[in-house]
């Protein structure tokens, strides 16, 4: 004889629509479902069916694309977090499935067919690799997340790294992943930096080219602004990217831009020069700043948001630079 259903239907459809149709065991436990109702509706060809371990979809037919990786949240939470199992404090989305549904993608379909999953937990809960999950422990967990239609999942810089830590194909895809994820808006260069840092992954000759094209990028990108910012001022055209030498012929830098009648060098900084060159960037203005040349420096965050404040600061720089005039021994080459 079937098992008597007795529960609160109100609370389990408000249930269903908040998950697009999943429960956890422990959810339709705490709800009043019996273990016995939940093992006859679960049954081969019944209304319910088991997706993963002890997380079911509660009607027939196959999973779309949204609900099988919500499921691997789901199952990844476990049965401690059956009260806000997508509070993002017990699981998040990760990797590859985390970039399809990042905001702004137009690939989300295609996690339909992502095997495996990547779900990161805490590094002290038990939960296991199962079916198309794996599972991914850290000590590093995000202090932020995004929500996706009610999905915790990380932010795409995150993502990128846990795939980067994770990387046995070519070295080629692994650039070419990490550059998409710039070039698609889904994070800037500094934040996905930032994230291959804290990953230990500064190291990685793979990761390392792969910085330095979107390095590339960023500085091209930064110099564009600061050169339009500069133009829109009433300050004097720098030389762009000259080489200075000293009178002898010694090589001291090339800034980003250089105002030789006053002894004022731009250079303009980012997160990524760091990652690829943390010696470089320092050496190169205390060599500039032992010629006697004033370097004032900006972040593409700055040249995005407050460019006034960089013609403030040049303005005063140049200002100084002219009345005491230009630096002595440089000599100034340009292409």
């Amino acid at each position: 004889m079937p098992t008597p259903i007795s529960y609160d239907r109100v609370l389990l459809a408000r249930l269903v629509r908040r998950q697009r149709g999943l429960a956890t065991h422990a959810q339709l436990r705490a709800l009043g479902v019996s273990q016995g109702a939940i093992w006859n509706r679960a049954r081969e060809n019944g209304p319910w069916q088991r997706v993963l371990p002890r997380v079911y979809l509660l009607h027939s037919g196959v999973p779309d694309a949204f609900q099988r990786l919500l499921a691997a949240v789901l199952y990844a939470a476990g049965q401690r977090a059956a009260g806000a199992p997508l509070s993002g404090r017990s699981a998040l989305l990760t990797g590859r499935a985390a970039l399809h549904m990042a905001p702004g993608s137009t690939t989300r379909h295609e996690a339909a067919r992502l095997a495996p999953v990547e779900v990161l937990i805490p590094d002290d809960r038990r939960v296991v690799d199962a079916g198309y999950v794996r599972v991914i422990r850290t000590r590093r967990w995000p202090a932020r997340h995004l929500l996706v239609e009610s999905m915790p999942i990380t932010g795409a810089a995150r993502a990128a790294a846990d795939i980067a830590a994770r990387w046995t194909g070519r070295p080629n895809g692994l650039r070419a992943l990490l550059t998409a994820t710039v070039q698609r808006d889904f994070c800037t260069a500094g934040d996905l930096v930032d994230e291959l840092t804290a990953a230990g992954l500064d190291r990685s000759p793979t990761v390392a080219r792969a910085a330095e094209e979107l390095t590339a990028g960023v500085a091209s990108s930064a110099e564009g602004k600061a050169r339009a910012a500069i133009a829109k001022s009433p300050l004097p055209a720098p030389l762009w990217n000259p080489d200075l030498y000293t009178a002898a012929g010694e090589f001291i830098a090339s800034p980003d831009a250089y105002w030789p009648a006053a002894g004022v060098a731009l250079e303009v900084d980012s997160a990524a020069h760091h990652f690829l060159h943390p010696d470089r960037h320092p050496s190169r203005r205390q060599r500039l700043e032992s010629h006697a040349i004033h370097v004032i420096t900006t972040t593409p965050t700055t040249l995005n948001t407050t460019p006034a404040a960089l013609i403030t600061s040049l303005t005063r720089a140049l200002t100084t630079g002219y009345r005491t005039g230009p630096p002595r021994g440089v000599r100034v080459e340009t292409e």
